[in-house]
């Protein structure tokens, strides 16, 4: 983002003028503005497109012809195309398509930045993203959905569907996605019981310069004029460095990772993580360090405002039950809402989580942020692919296209049994 606001020791006036001017200097980004409608960004985008074409052809230099074409991008405050050869970058930056992608994600965070900056996204106005912002969403899914429905493929079969038919079947599918998630942390969970190990629920925020609002909707004075990406990026590292002194130390973890916004659309994390019951204080104690190794005099006399540790308590329920409601929140909003908890179908903020849900799912496409990362345990792909096997017929065409030895045979068998189990 261009520059930073530096809130602190201004008068509440003084701090929304100097926001606003930050605010408004987010829709300039060179040749384009970003208060221009969609149409607009699609005659821009083409019009580029086909100048970095043009030219590339006058200069009969390929090499001159991609620097002319990278600063045309830079211009525009967008990153070039990387880790392709001459041809290929000159090509993306000659394609409508690529530039249409890049600005339409450059005005859509701009935008969104600049609700922030004034105060437009948070509990009492648009809850963890703008309302400009959700409407965004809801005509880029819209779009999205006429182009599934417009499009058909045919298979080996002479089968036909559309895309967004075939959409529906995969992890696209937001229940699919749920159910998938559910599934690995439930099987997780059984294998950390039989191995012994216990469960810890961990939450951390980042600190205040990084957060727009304060719990009260009121603008927050400390505030540095950090976007969500940001935000996530200062987890990341914190992560990181925990992450490589429990490698010194020897500790290992698994568990899983959600990332979620405040009201305000700050990141924060949810951690559920499984460990040697031994290891917890350690653990613990070096994930406090971190959290809290940024600005420790906010939380001087009350750490949990940036770091919590619970404990799974197996006696009052799954360590599964116990994240589903975090889940739910980040996908659609659907679950089974555990009997004898009151506000289980409410957020933090006593909003429904069916309503909650596709603001947080605008949220995330918005600002391109993972909300769910498994961490210390293998890779689903293995997975996947062995459900593919379903049928017998498959499993035979396969021997017969691989001709394994009978023991990786049977051992393919057993996992195969296991992963549609």
């Amino acid at each position: 983002m261009p520059g930073k606001w530096q809130g602190g020791g201004m008068t509440s006036h003084a701090a929304f003028i100097d926001r606003q001017a930050l605010a408004d200097s987010l829709l300039s980004c060179g040749p384009w503005k970003c208060s221009n409608d969609d149409q607009a960004l699609i005659d821009h985008a083409t019009a580029q497109a086909r100048a970095v074409e043009l030219e590339t052809a006058r200069l009969n230099d390929p090499i001159y012809a991609l620097q002319r074409a990278r600063r045309r991008a830079t211009q525009h405050q967008l990153t070039p195309p990387a880790g392709y050869s001459c041809t290929g970058e000159l090509l993306r930056l000659a394609c409508p398509l690529w530039w249409r992608r890049q600005l339409r994600r450059l005005t859509s965070r701009r935008r969104e930045q600049r609700q922030r900056l004034l105060g437009r996204t948070q509990k009492r106005a648009g809850i963890y993203v703008s309302n400009e912002g959700y409407r965004r969403r809801i005509d880029q899914a819209t779009r999205n959905a006429r182009l599934l429905e417009a499009i058909t493929a045919t298979n080996q079969e002479g089968d036909q569907y559309t895309l967004a038919e075939l959409t529906e079947l995969g992890l696209a599918n937001p229940e699919f996605r749920r159910a998938e998630l559910m599934l690995r942390i439930a099987d997780t969970e059984r294998e950390a019981d039989r191995a012994g190990h216990c469960g810890m629920f961990y939450t951390l925020t980042t600190p205040s310069r990084f957060h727009p609002v304060r719990q009260n909707a009121s603008l927050n004075q400390k505030y540095a004029g950090a976007d969500p990406r940001e935000a996530q990026a200062y987890l990341q590292s914190q992560w990181a460095k925990a992450r490589a002194k429990l490698k010194r130390e020897g500790l290992g973890i698994y568990g899983i990772r959600v990332a979620e916004p405040h009201h305000d659309g700050t990141p924060h994390w949810h951690l559920l993580i499984w460990m040697k019951p031994e290891d917890e204080p350690r653990i613990t104690g070096i994930l406090r360090r971190y959290a809290l190794e940024d600005s420790p005099e906010e939380v001087a006399h009350n750490t949990s405002i940036r770091f919590k540790a619970v404990k799974i308590d197996r006696r009052k329920g799954s360590a599964a039950g116990y994240v589903a409601k975090y889940v739910a929140k980040n996908i659609n909003g659907k679950q089974h809402t555990r009997q004898g908890v009151p506000g289980d179908n409410l957020d933090h903020y006593g909003q429904p989580l069916e309503t909650s849900a596709p603001r947080i799912e605008a949220w995330a496409a918005c600002w391109g942020i993972r909300q769910f990362q498994f961490v210390g345990l293998p890779s689903v792909t293995v997975w996947h692919e062995v459900r593919r096997l379903k049928d017998e017929q498959r499993v035979a065409d396969w021997e017969a296209a691989t001709r394994p030895e009978p023991e990786a045979a049977a051992i393919l068998d057993a996992i195969r049994k296991a992963a549609i189990a």
